[in-house]
């Protein structure tokens, strides 16, 4: 593999060790440490390097390597030699950055773990100077099992971190105070709706495609501002530049009890090609340009609709991550049903949304069986949908609860950040050279 190992050293931090030390000591200890500058290496085709944003010139002392699928467990080798010497010697760290993805640990992480441990190995490098960065909150149990298993001690530090939350609450709106105000007087003035709900998806998953078959079959699909990718989908593998996603997908959703019913509105499906609310594009430049326009967060989508079905990244019996695609409808002022990984809505409860029990039978994400909470879901969106657009615009307290999600969206969830989230990821990184 070839890799561009050209560190660049980073500013060092500038902000107020006095201060820092008055709200946590080991982050003060982590700023005014006297190791080099922690550093970065660039290499191709990677994944977005996303924890660089929260620790430059917050922490020294750790080079900082994005991981990429492409990489799986080689990129352990490219540590410049100098940026060894520093590690065996405990006088630095390694940063795994992999806070875009939330990977299981599956027999291909296992393998990767194997690499990685007789890399670090090979190198006389503890394994404890390492830190994989990751959304899985449930990596750190799964890797402990591994590593009991395995007869491993010495251990990788696990630190979990959802990135693109953090991005998507603090990148949407350049003006966020200014974007609620607008929010709000949008959500308090909206008198009448286009469409029912919205239901935007792209890559043509399992379960996706059940729910969207469903639309289908139940009459719903014309009443939803909906977006997909198409069966036809191709997109970018390591293996084949040009793969077409679909298919595996669809072979997926027919060994499932979930095609029962709605397998035979495949074809339908098929032959609405790639949609975008309802249009089949133009042509491919004129469909990313719509995409662009019409999935941006202040979207007049959500304002001329009352709810929004959310297919999730993931479709999981663990609780181990959310993405932005359940932030949307809650800066939108929707209501949602979450088709997701198992407590779903418990992880978004513990970043201070307020979900939407009783309007909602939110029983469905207590159920760990992947197909069994999928159908549960739907009978909830099943049942909203009649009462939804009385709800939102009538019941009082169901509003308060979508301006509340709206302002903590814009507002809350970005000092959540900034004052707990992002010194919590420094210190536990920081706590790996605490004790050289």
């Amino acid at each position: 593999m070839s890799v561009d190992a050209n560190a660049c050293t980073v500013r060092v931090a500038r902000e107020d060790p006095a201060a820092a030390e008055a709200q946590n000591k080991s982050y003060a200890a982590a700023l005014k440490k006297n190791h080099t500058a922690f550093s970065l290496m660039k290499a191709p085709n990677c994944a977005v390097v996303a924890v660089e944003d929260i620790l430059r010139g917050h922490i020294k002392g750790f080079f900082l390597l994005p991981v990429g699928r492409a990489q799986l467990g080689e990129i352990v080798a490219d540590i410049p030699a100098d940026w060894v010497e520093a590690l065996r010697a405990g006088q630095a760290g390694l940063i795994l950055d992999h806070s875009t993805d939330g990977h299981v640990l599956s027999n291909n992480e296992q393998l990767k773990m194997t690499i990685w441990h007789q890399q670090l190995k090979a190198l006389g490098i503890p394994p404890s100077r390492l830190v994989y960065v990751t959304q899985n909150r449930n990596f750190q149990d799964t890797y402990n099992l591994w590593c009991e298993q395995t007869g491993v001690e010495d251990r990788i530090s696990i630190v979990n971190y959802d990135y693109f939350l953090s991005w998507f609450c603090r990148r949407s709106w350049p003006d966020p105070a200014a974007a609620l105000t607008k929010k709000v007087r949008h959500f308090e003035n909206r008198n009448r709706i286009k469409k029912r709900f919205v239901c935007l998806n792209h890559k043509p998953r399992f379960w996706r495609i059940a729910l969207l078959t469903r639309l289908i079959k139940d009459n719903y699909w014309d009443d939803g501002f909906i977006s997909f990718g198409g069966l036809e989908l191709e997109v970018t593998t390591v293996e084949e530049p040009t793969a077409k996603f679909g298919s595996s997908e669809v072979e997926k959703f027919r060994k499932r009890r979930l095609a029962t019913g709605s397998e035979a509105y495949l074809e339908a499906l098929a032959g609405k090609g790639r949609v975008l609310f309802g249009k089949t594009p133009g042509g491919e430049e004129a469909g990313k340009r719509e995409v662009r326009r019409t999935c941006d967060t202040s979207t007049y989508l959500y304002r001329r609709s009352a709810f929004t079905l959310v297919t999730e990244t993931n479709m999981r019996p663990n609780a181990d991550r959310i993405t932005e695609k359940s932030l949307k409808p809650m800066a939108n002022c929707h209501p949602a049903i979450l088709f997701a990984n198992y407590g779903a809505l418990s992880l978004l409860r513990s970043l201070g949304f307020k979900t939407f029990e009783p309007w909602i039978d939110e029983g469905y994400d207590a159920i760990e069986d992947p197909e069994t909470r999928f159908l549960a879901a739907y009978e909830a969106f099943r049942q909203f949908y009649k009462t939804a657009w009385d709800r939102v615009r009538e019941d009082r307290e169901l509003r308060d609860v979508l301006l509340y999600n709206a302002e903590h969206a814009m507002i809350g969830l970005p000092r959540l950040y900034d004052e707990t989230l992002d010194p919590k990821l420094c210190r536990e990184i920081a706590s790996v050279l605490e004790d050289t």
